[in-house]
């Protein structure tokens, strides 16, 4: 709560946005059928070394808080927009594809 849960997601990862996406694979992707938000995240795809160059592996503490209090709720606002009729609910559907994941 000291930090406001990370409003600024530039500030708190400390690296540019667009480039960090590449390493940290995880897309937004609309409304399931139950109302749900469905998010894809590809946890094989991520790359623990390039992560630890860019940003700090710390600051993904930031990172999750901003989007419980940020992004859930702008990907709510941006659903509800462009499926008006379609009642939501509010959770998130998340498919984990473990693919390259060694055991």
């Amino acid at each position: 709560k000291a930090h406001d849960f990370y409003p600024d997601l530039l500030q708190t990862m400390k690296c540019p946005l667009d480039i960090l996406w590449t390493q940290f694979p995880i897309v937004n992707h609309g409304i399931a059928t139950n109302g749900s938000l469905v998010a894809y995240f590809q946890a094989g795809g991520i790359q623990l070394e390039a992560l630890d160059c860019l940003t700090r592996l710390e600051n993904f503490v930031g990172f999750i808080w901003h989007e419980f209090m940020y992004g859930f709720k702008d990907n709510m606002l941006a659903a509800r927009e462009n499926h008006p009729n379609t009642p939501l609910r509010f959770e998130v559907t998340m498919v984990i594809d473990l693919r390259n994941i060694s055991r």
